[in-house]
């Protein structure tokens, strides 16, 4: 394209789908909105590891990364989800065709490969895909969820999964790096439950 990856993520992804608050630095007009980032403290409380003040997402980064690195809001990552959940389109932009999208969310891993693995996380009932763990077994998970749903997790405990049988979208937006907690599986239980 021509573009660095800020500027292509911008004009082809972000703008397109109205995501006004979604890039890899918060502006200053942001940073009354950007959250504080913490991790567990060896009194089992929580301490701050990010302030707004003095942040590193307060400035553009010198090397942006495709796996990582984007600040945003609630409302911009639910259009995007939003856009998944309907095909590939969200209002008048087609971002990805709908035999791509349904590629993308197909397991991509043998059998003998099973669960999914990601550093210290196994994933039970889990395959992969182009881009998203792909729930192959809800029974091997041992929570809700629905054969063929799809997401991903991010840094600071971020999760999300879009659930085609059930028409339903799930976003979890923490602050909390290098925790042991269980919130998105109560997160998950509850939601189904509703």
């Amino acid at each position: 394209s021509g573009q660095s990856l800020p500027d292509f993520l911008q004009s082809h992804i972000f703008k397109p789908l109205g995501m006004e608050d979604t890039g890899f630095y918060a502006t200053e007009n942001q940073l009354d909105r950007l959250a504080e980032n913490y991790e567990p403290d060896e009194n089992g409380g929580l301490k701050v590891i990010n302030s707004p003040m003095n942040s590193r997402y307060t400035r553009p980064v010198k090397n942006t990364s495709g796996g990582g690195g984007l600040l945003s809001t609630m409302a911009d990552y639910l259009r995007f989800c939003e856009m998944l959940r309907q095909g590939g389109q969200l209002n008048d932009h087609r971002l990805i065709s709908k035999r791509t999208l349904t590629l993308m969310r197909q397991n991509h891993l043998a059998e003998g490969m099973w669960p999914f693995i990601m550093g210290d996380n196994v994933n039970h009932g889990f395959g992969f895909g182009l881009g998203f763990r792909v729930l192959m077994d809800p029974a091997q998970m041992k929570g809700l969820g629905s054969a063929g749903e799809y997401g991903w997790s991010g840094a600071a405990k971020t999760y999300f999964w879009i659930d085609p049988q059930e028409d339903m979208i799930g976003i979890l937006m923490t602050q909390v790096m290098n925790s042991e907690s269980d919130i998105k599986d109560y997160f998950r239980a509850l939601t189904y439950q509703a």
